[in-house]
């Protein structure tokens, strides 16, 4: 987490190299945690959200800074206000993702994503757009080019999440619509 807020700050001053490698130090750091403690049998709940909100945390302080430099430097509300939106987007796009692997929509797909390393499981992820996005856009310069990239993308993968998760429910047998959200 601290390294997705330092590069945050990295943008926010103009030093995009210093903050690609930053955010992509927190990105393997945060696949080597889960990995560990998988592997030792040390998962817990409160590992599993803290990750969620180390991942939220990082993207926040990564558009904040990228519009804090575009205000700096160019004085454009417009870009600001865009590199907002995005960052609503792509916020909302992983709450939609987040609450459906929650609630066991996507388990299947979830299994895909990972493989068995002496008897445990290890969760290898998808090449993520807005991490990599910034990592090789930012330093060339391209911060507009993937803000827009992500503003497309974001909004295009929350109204499939929503499809996918409807049609899903709409799937069930009647009677196994309800969903248990109760902590076990």
């Amino acid at each position: 987490m601290l390294c997705g807020l330092f590069a945050g700050v990295g943008y926010a001053v103009g030093w995009f190299l210093i903050g690609s490698l930053l955010l992509f130090l927190s990105h393997v750091l945060d696949c080597t945690d889960g990995n560990l403690a998988r592997a030792q049998g040390k998962s817990s709940s409160y590992g599993k959200w803290l990750d969620l909100v180390g991942d939220r945390v990082t993207e926040v302080s990564v558009f904040f800074g990228a519009g804090i430099n575009l205000y700096r430097n160019e004085m454009s509300y417009e870009w600001v206000l865009l590199t907002l939106l995005a960052l609503l987007f792509i916020i909302l796009y992983y709450y939609v993702v987040d609450i459906g692997l929650a609630i066991g929509f996507s388990e299947r797909q979830q299994r895909v994503t990972a493989f068995k390393l002496k008897s445990v499981h290890i969760k290898w992820g998808l090449l993520e757009p807005v991490l990599y996005g910034f990592i090789v856009l930012a330093p060339l310069g391209l911060v507009k080019v993937q803000i827009v990239m992500i503003s497309i993308l974001s909004v295009l993968g929350l109204v499939y999440q929503v499809y996918r998760n409807y049609s899903y429910i709409e799937s069930m047998p009647k009677g196994h619509k309800e969903i248990d959200l109760s902590n076990k």
